[in-house]
């Protein structure tokens, strides 16, 4: 039983998630590229930035998202005077926090600012150029990587056939002039299965290798990279090592990071950071891939080091304490059989509940407050649930916007008596469009969730509702 109050779960629940700002597939939904034009989430590349205590994420289509535990998140906005564009690199070096992210589809080549706090105010410092003052085309996820004595390094890549990773080093006073020569650090290994573009490698000589990010720790020199393609749920993360930040590397036989099934896959592109009490802690993408290509969300996790000092991450998708890691908590409401007072054509209760990210229970339009009752199928001691809300209709243009979902959670024992606990989020003010709350323990076998839509235009339904709880015995 846990007894933590320093617990997280992954997909990471970050308020006020943006829309997507996909420019290469406009309007595209998930399958088939067809069907109607629709507003989605998106936030993924994650990099963390440990600063004076706190820690500040920079992710794709949001800038900065700011906690003091890894629990608690809140949205502080930046200025920048052009778009940031995918996947951000942000590092501290010599007092200045520099920033870059890939290249800027409006203006096709990237951009590093400069500012003395991660939230800014922020100032353009240039564009990335060589030792010879020639603009970096190909600037596709870069990465910032400050040493122990103060040299800076760049990171980024590019896919297509010669692509790889590149890395140089740079001026700490100018961090967009090299001044070092440019080296390929990695390339395409074909004889890397897990590489090979596709969700089963089919295509055989070639790979999207991106997501450069350079971590290091105990001497050695981390250079990770994520490939197959970031749509995919076998994206995953490698890593290379060595004894300096420009290599060379040695690859170890096993990827640093990747999970193809359930709520968190597609655990791709990302990057490492310090956590509490030193530790290295990974972030990395999540996918969804319901309504566009590139939906996706964060996920962290702690990493841990073997006796070469080679790096591996255990992906999570249950409750874990920040301080101690698992709590020994299980879903138990996963694939259980459940009821609801209406449903969607094909969007049915079960979709509640089979752990996948793309499907959903979507009850009638016309409901204002629909339920969805799961049976545990016998009393278990709830200690915490996580929503994840299927956002059916929103249309920004029209007026029809992301809004915080209001809803009530009741518990009921093995006779179906309602139990005294509610979790009564009736005047909910926050977005979450993953909700995620632990509580003391509930004795419940039945949980039923009501959502209070009212005349609200906006039609909710749930991709996942998770029920923690430690797993019991029946026969003793």
């Amino acid at each position: 039983m846990s007894n933590k109050m320093d617990l997280y779960c992954n997909p990471v629940p970050l308020p006020d998630l943006p829309p997507g700002m996909d420019r290469i597939y406009p309007g595209r939904c998930a399958t088939g590229y067809t069907g109607k034009n629709c507003d989605y989430r998106e936030v993924a590349d994650p990099e963390v930035l440990c600063f004076e205590g706190k820690y500040y994420a920079y992710l794709s289509c949001r800038q900065v998202y700011v906690s003091s535990d890894l629990i608690h998140w809140e949205y502080s906005p930046i200025e920048l005077d052009a778009p940031i564009g995918y996947a951000p690199a942000v590092t501290c070096c010599r007092g200045n926090i520099y920033l870059t992210s890939s290249i800027c589809y409006a203006e096709k080549q990237g951009r590093i600012y400069a500012a003395k706090h991660p939230l800014g105010p922020f100032h353009t410092v240039g564009v990335p150029q060589d030792k010879n003052g020639q603009v970096i085309g190909d600037f596709l996820d870069p990465a910032l990587f400050t040493d122990d004595d103060g040299r800076l390094y760049l990171y980024w890549g590019y896919a297509p056939l010669g692509g790889g990773i590149f890395g140089m080093e740079v001026d700490p006073e100018r961090p967009n002039c090299g001044i070092s020569d440019i080296f390929k650090l990695i390339d395409f290994d074909p004889n890397n299965e897990w590489e090979h573009f596709g969700e089963h490698g089919d295509v055989l000589d070639f790979g999207w290798d991106e997501g450069a990010s350079m971590y290091k720790y105990n001497g050695k020199y981390y250079l990770q990279y994520a490939s197959c393609g970031t749509r995919f749920p076998n994206y995953s993360i490698g890593v290379y090592m060595g004894d300096s930040p420009l290599g060379p590397f040695k690859k170890p036989a096993t990827k640093l990071i990747g999970n193809r099934h359930g709520i968190v896959c597609g655990t791709g592109h990302g990057g490492m950071f310090t956590g509490p009490d030193g530790r290295p802690w990974q972030a990395y993408s999540v996918l969804v891939h319901r309504l566009h290509n590139f939906e996706r969300r964060m996920g962290i996790d702690p990493v841990t080091f073997d006796e070469n000092g080679v790096p591996t991450v255990k992906v999570s998708d249950v409750p874990q304490s920040v301080s101690s890691g698992d709590v020994g908590l299980v879903n138990a409401a996963a694939w259980k059989i459940a009821k609801v007072s209406s449903y969607m054509p094909n969007c049915n209760a079960m979709y509640a509940f089979d752990e996948c990210p793309h499907t959903a229970w979507v009850p009638d339009i016309a409901e204002s407050e629909p339920t969805l009752r799961i049976n545990l199928e016998r009393e278990f001691a709830v200690q915490a649930i996580r929503i994840i809300w299927a956002e059916q209709n929103i249309d920004r243009a029209n007026g029809i916007d992301f809004v915080p979902v209001k809803y009530q959670v009741r518990f009921f024992d093995s006779q179906q008596q309602e139990l005294d606990f509610m979790l009564d989020m009736s005047n909910n003010e926050q977005d979450l469009n993953i909700d995620f709350r632990s509580f003391a323990p509930v004795n419940a076998q039945y949980l039923e969730l009501k959502i209070l839509r009212g005349n609200a235009p906006q039609h909710y339904g749930v991709t996942d509702f998770a029920v923690f709880a430690p797993p019991r015995k029946i026969y003793s």
